[in-house]
């Protein structure tokens, strides 16, 4: 399920795309290893959509991030 972003919440939106670039990864590839589409990656990177939980649970399992990074 999508989630909108209310205006000024999109703190994760911005570190999932600095997570995303530390790593050098595309946005396919960092969606393909996360299970979601690069077009998903992209509404979420753009603000527009917040992430899930259990994607951002999925994001710190799969890149050993921290969850409150």
């Amino acid at each position: 399920m999508n989630h909108p972003a209310p205006p000024g919440s999109t703190d994760a939106c911005t570190r999932i795309k600095t997570l995303r670039k530390l790593l050098s990864l595309s946005q396919k590839e960092f969606a393909g290893a996360i299970g979601i589409s690069q077009g998903h990656l992209c509404v979420i990177e753009k603000g527009n959509h917040l992430p899930s939980d259990t994607l951002i649970m999925a994001i710190c399992h799969r890149f050993r991030a921290d969850e409150l990074w």
